[in-house]
């Protein structure tokens, strides 16, 4: 028979053998943590690389549309100084732009007289490597009838 005092003979190897348990348990806490911690990090690194998916998507829009603008200023500085553009594409930017092209396109508007006068549309469009651009402009076809012809 136990006597009253002998009980913590039960307990020490129960102590001994949760000492063990308590050295698995760090372990498996520290794999936990681990595993915890990269799916953290793989959601951080997929949110990222979004991120720069985005920007880039963001840039090559802005490029395609300053050059649509810069393309937009040449054909209007040879309007002003009655100088009838060669061509109208397709054609390359020069460099550092040379993945990017244009072209112009001349359209009518169904409306007879606009503000008094007969309006044509010039569409610019500029075409880059992954996406494209189309820039309107309403201008007066008196000024671009040899354009038409």
């Amino acid at each position: 028979m136990l006597k009253k005092g002998d009980s913590h003979l039960f307990l020490r190897p129960i102590v001994r053998g949760s000492r063990f348990s308590r050295r698995g348990l760090l372990l498996i806490e520290a794999i936990i943590a681990s595993i915890v911690l990269t799916v953290g990090l793989v959601g951080i690194t997929v949110g990222l690389s979004n991120q720069l998916k985005a920007i880039r998507v963001v840039e090559d829009q802005n490029t395609l549309l300053m050059l649509a603008r810069t393309k937009l200023n040449e054909l209007e500085a040879g309007l002003i100084s009655n100088q009838i553009p060669e061509d109208i594409g397709p054609e390359d930017f020069a460099e550092p732009y040379e993945d990017f092209s244009w072209q112009v396109d001349i359209g009518t508007i169904d409306a007879e007289q606009v503000f008094g006068m007969d309006v044509s549309v010039v569409h610019i469009r500029v075409q880059g490597e992954k996406s494209s651009l189309t820039v309107d402009a309403y201008w007066p076809t008196e000024f671009i009838v040899d354009w038409i012809s």
